[in-house]
């Protein structure tokens, strides 16, 4: 008996169950999770940025080697493009080549691939290549003119600045270099 007298017991406590948290609890943790998130904050959009223009470098890297390609495969010449007709390739770009048609004479220019402008608003231009200094890879690969490219976060420039020089390859030599 001794045993049911103490379920007895607990089932009439008066402890209450407290169901959530109070209001107070609530504006505390609020505040601790504000105070963290204003810290951290800064630091993440750095640590993004960095990413970022690591990933358009590859991706403008990759679509050379498309142009290049395309170039060998089709013995033909391919452009490259700035969108902006400007030297802002920010903008986007494209590929593209003169197709000779049937007869010989008439040529039509045709549009590889289209390049969308950059996500976050860097900067990326060329001192050598705008809309009337073409970027040309020749039908055997290798680039009808040198030039450069330079791509850096102007707001913030902890993720460096990134120099591509284009090679009588056609190949980008990629230099990372700290902020001035």
């Amino acid at each position: 008996m001794a045993l049911h007298s103490k379920f007895v017991y607990m089932k009439n406590s008066n402890i209450k169950y407290q169901r959530g948290m109070s209001l107070i609890e609530l504006m505390i943790s609020m505040v601790i999770l504000a105070s963290i998130v204003s810290v951290a904050v800064p630091s993440m959009k750095s640590l993004f940025e960095r990413k970022n223009i690591t990933e358009v470098g590859k991706h403008f890297e990759k679509s050379i080697k498309l142009a290049r390609n395309e170039a060998i495969s089709r013995s033909a010449v391919i452009r490259i493009r700035p969108t902006s007709a400007s030297s802002d390739w920010s903008k986007g770009w494209f590929l593209e080549y003169s197709k000779i048609e049937a007869d010989g004479v008439t040529t039509t220019v045709e549009v590889i691939r289209t390049f969308p402008p950059i996500a976050g608003n860097p900067a990326f231009t060329s001192t050598t290549f705008n809309d009337s200094t073409l970027f040309e890879i020749l039908p055997n690969g290798q680039a009808k003119t040198l030039g450069g490219f330079v791509l850096t976060y102007t707001t913030n420039c902890s993720a460096g600045v990134i120099n591509y020089a284009l090679l009588l390859s056609g190949i980008l030599q990629k230099r990372i270099t700290p902020c001035p």
